[in-house]
């Protein structure tokens, strides 16, 4: 329930003006499987998730032309993992290719979401993010930088699908010529994409250890805590 505070933020929010969602799955015939340290299948707490964040979600049907479907106040896109159980993120295997990506989450860099914010769900492994889809949104990014995203990719599935769909709300309601919150909001998504992918992915893993080699506890670093966050902090610069 980490993200409850900003669900009820959201929540409050979408009374104003019942925003829709367009949901964009990586994998859409592998949302049944359960994630770490959830009880039921992805796809229920991403539906529970944008519920109480305050979207209706909009069907996506295929048969329908571009014109016909209803514009979205926001697109919701999901990395879901392929294979269960779930891999932790530091488990993660090397590098995947970046057209993996681009052939799914094409429609959320198109002509559309010029207009349209994009919401990213990196759920493809527990506790930090996919970091070959970091690469891929860091370079999507560099030549769409009108787009505006959301990102979370962190802990449990529902403390990032929860996430991202608030953020995703907050995006859908900002005024996109207000340069000021537009620049807040970029800060917000920089911050998550540093702790998720940077420091959850990789450092972490280096600093704990780094603690058990001088002998230290992982639960407690406060006996040296600022030589710990200079070594996170140099470690970070470095990624």
């Amino acid at each position: 329930a980490d993200e409850v505070g900003l669900t009820l933020l959201s929540k409050s929010l979408s009374f104003r003006s019942n925003p829709k969602v367009r949901v964009v799955w990586r994998v859409p015939n592998a949302t049944h499987f359960i994630p770490n340290f959830e009880s039921q299948a992805g796809f229920l707490t991403f539906q529970d998730q944008l519920e109480a964040a305050g979207f209706k979600v909009l069907p996506n049907d295929s048969s329908l032309s571009s014109i016909q479907q209803q514009i979205p106040d926001l697109i919701f896109a999901v990395n879901n993992f392929e294979i269960s159980p779930q891999l932790e993120s530091t488990k993660q295997p090397d590098i995947s290719p970046l057209s993996d990506y681009d052939d799914l989450f094409r429609e959320c860099f198109s002509d559309l979401s010029k207009n349209v914010p994009v919401a990213f769900a990196d759920v493809r492994y527990s506790n930090g993010a996919d970091k070959s889809f970091v690469k891929y949104l860091l370079s999507k990014l560099k030549t769409n930088m009108t787009t505006r995203i959301a990102y979370a990719g962190w802990n449990t599935d529902g403390n990032t699908l929860g996430t991202a769909a608030c953020n995703g709300m907050l995006l859908s309601q900002l005024d996109d010529t207000a340069s000021k919150q537009d620049s807040a909001a970029r800060c917000f998504t920089y911050l998550r994409l540093v702790e998720d992918c940077s420091y959850q992915s990789d450092v972490r893993n280096v600093l704990i250890s780094k603690v058990l080699e001088d002998g230290g506890d992982v639960t407690d670093l406060t006996p040296h805590l600022k030589d710990y966050e200079s070594f996170v902090f140099q470690h970070l610069t470095n990624e």
